[in-house]
């Protein structure tokens, strides 16, 4: 780091000084030096800036600029040397015979041997060295990432995957790139993917490009859509499987733009060659603020994840409510939440800011681990009968016909069920979920982080999307059933919340039939033993999901029905015990701590609670004993 920034930095700052001193040789002359070296500095430093950025990069790329930039380097310092000669034979000439040219010093002739030498190493560094930009990106940039061709041998060593660098397309705003294999197609910017396309796997970006359309309030469709944050145009793409009448694309990139057209129309429907579609170059945020009111019927914003630099300011009260005033009564504005890329409490903030300025706000799951805060300006009247008609549509995307959420799943993706399951959260409890903050322009703590931000550091990937979703809670259909058209009927709920169970199966959510009997059960068991079982029973359930306060809060049941007989407990009971204290200890132990303090006012000499306080005091004798290695706490 030293040498990549230190030193230079140092030899900068001291340059303009120096030729400062160098060209004054009176007092006098000080201020009007100074001043012509600075006015030329600035312009210099600011035309170089322009052209580089603008110029040499656009049409040459990173390579080949710096190539120009060294070899004009180099010439700069010959010129000087050049000039520094011809002073010293003007100074021979005032001291020797009229006409005669004074002698050549030495160590002016030696002056020439550096940059001899820097040519030789400049021209050997860029006829043999691989690209650059290419370089970086491959094995220090996003190529690293061993998960990106989730190839298992590159996840278990943690080596660099060999997925191919395809494309890389260099601009005045970011270095932008398109990695495949026989498995996908990324794209992404920077240092970051944006958007992948599976060649053999369903898309879960497809997918979710037709939820606005799917939970589009009456029987009609929508007709003017905007889509901020190209990516790959999957999502937006899949709007035009719809009779839509326009869609509006923003993205602030050129290089994502071409990237699109050049390798991903197969994936998005041709997106770009649709006469429907109109393309800007511009700021998402900046297009919404001059649009004109109530002009969409849809917005669908899937930017990077709200961690990347600059993108919290699409997280805003502010910018929602330009949101809202573009967006047509009954419209339909989602955005999306990447659950492996954000904390719990960045995810409780995200969805809390949106609901702020639409009260209406649902939670709905696209695939995997990818969710999309759905919001309405007011209460929607979903009909059924056209939500299971627009579900036919999912059909025509790529290998989803006939398929289905998960190997327990009853119903397709593509049928009324299957959508309606995707539902995770609705209006009541996101409005009583609890959030640190409430995002502002002027408040962007999403920025830097909400809180937790060390999770997304330690845990980003599968780990992070089961942390983060344990923050969300999942809504009763019976609660939300009147928000559709007719009401959801008890049979329906029933399939519905089964489906959605089923389609959760990677975050372990247990089968809500299952629990509520249990908890009948618990609540008519006679015998302390039953009692503490099923108690046990329901603990774990939700301690598989992380629902760790309903899981601490079945363990006192437990304790409250050992409390009187602790003869009754047994091993597989303490085993469940330590199962609960263990689990992901390291996001959980300022709860698990405050949780057996307040067990011990009750429950001392419980041996159920003896064992979960002997795990938890374990793990801090293994954090200290880690901790020790450090000279610094």
């Amino acid at each position: 780091m030293a040498l990549v920034i230190f030193v230079p930095v140092v030899l900068l700052g001291a340059g303009l000084p120096s030729i400062i001193a160098v060209a004054t040789q009176r007092s006098s002359e000080l201020r009007s030096n100074s001043g012509r070296l600075l006015f030329w500095n600035t312009l210099g430093s600011s035309a170089g800036s322009f052209v580089a950025g603008y110029g040499l990069l656009p049409f040459l790329g990173l390579h080949w600029s710096l190539l120009i930039l060294a070899l004009g380097s180099l010439g700069m310092s010959v010129a000087a040397q050049n000039k520094c000669r011809m002073g010293m034979g003007t100074a021979g000439r005032g001291r020797g015979h009229l006409g005669e040219r004074g002698p050549v010093p030495a160590s002016t002739r030696a002056g020439y041997v550096l940059p001899a030498i820097s040519l030789a190493g400049i021209v050997l560094f860029f006829a043999f060295r691989e690209d650059i930009a290419a370089y970086t990106v491959k094995y220090h940039g996003y190529g690293r990432d061993p998960d990106i061709g989730n190839d298992p041998d590159a996840l278990a060593s943690g080596k660099p995957s060999k997925m191919p660098l395809i494309d890389l397309c260099e601009g005045p705003l970011t270095t932008s790139f398109v990695f495949e294999n026989d498995k996908s197609l990324r794209v992404g910017s920077g240092n970051v993917c944006l958007a992948v396309a599976y060649k053999k796997a369903i898309s879960s970006q497809a997918i979710q490009g037709h939820l606005p359309a799917l939970f589009y309030p009456g029987g009609g469709l929508p007709e003017r859509c905007l889509g901020i944050c190209l990516g790959s145009g999957q999502s937006f793409g899949s709007l035009l499987l719809y009779p839509i009448k326009s869609l509006d694309v923003v993205d602030i990139s050129t290089e994502i733009i071409d990237l699109c057209r050049r390798h991903f129309a197969p994936y998005n429907h041709d997106l770009l060659a649709d006469p429907r579609v109109r393309v800007y170059l511009d700021d998402g945020r900046h297009f919404v603020e001059r649009a004109p009111n109530g002009y969409y019927d849809v917005v669908s914003m899937e930017p990077p994840p709200p961690t990347a630099e600059g993108v919290c300011s699409l997280y805003s009260v502010e910018f929602y409510e330009q949101i809202s005033r573009v967006l047509a009564d009954g419209g339909v504005f989602m955005q999306w939440l990447p659950l492996y890329r954000v904390t719990p409490l960045d995810a409780r903030g995200i969805i809390k800011t949106q609901a702020h300025v639409f009260p209406e706000t649902f939670v709905v799951k696209s695939f995997a681990s990818d969710f999309m805060v759905v919001s309405y300006k007011s209460r929607p009247r979903l009909r059924l009968d056209a939500i299971a008609r627009r579900s036919d549509n999912l059909k025509k995307e790529r290998l989803v016909a006939g398929v289905r959420w998960s190997p327990s799943s009853r119903y397709d993706i593509a049928s009324l069920q299957g959508v309606l399951s995707l539902i995770i959260m609705g209006p009541k409890d996101v409005c009583d979920m609890d959030a640190p903050v409430i995002y502002r322009d002027d408040t962007q703590i999403l920025s830097y982080s909400s809180g937790d931000r060390w999770l997304l550091r330690r845990y980003e990937g599968p780990a992070l999307s089961k942390l983060t979703f344990a923050a969300l809670r999942l809504t009763e259909f019976e609660t939300i059933k009147d928000y559709f058209d007719p009401p959801l009927s008890p049979d329906l709920i029933g399939d519905v919340e089964a489906e959605r169970t089923a389609s959760l199966v990677g975050f372990n959510v247990p089968d809500p039939k299952i629990l509520a009997a249990n908890r009948v059960a618990m609540a008519n068991a006679a015998n302390p033993a039953d009692r503490a079982r099923l108690a046990l029973a329901l603990a774990a359930g939700y301690d598989g999901m992380l629902a760790k306060e309903e899981a601490y809060r079945s363990v006192e049941q437990a304790l409250d029905a050992l409390n009187a007989t602790p003869d009754l407990t047994t091993e597989e009971h303490l085993e469940i015990g330590r199962g609960i204290v263990r689990n992901c200890l390291v996001a959980y132990e300022p709860l698990t701590a405050d949780k057996l303090e307040r067990f011990e006012k009750s429950y001392r000499d419980a041996p159920l609670l003896r064992a979960m306080r002997e795990e938890f005091e374990a793990y801090r004798r293994r954090q200290a004993d880690r901790l020790s290695d450090y000279w610094l706490p």
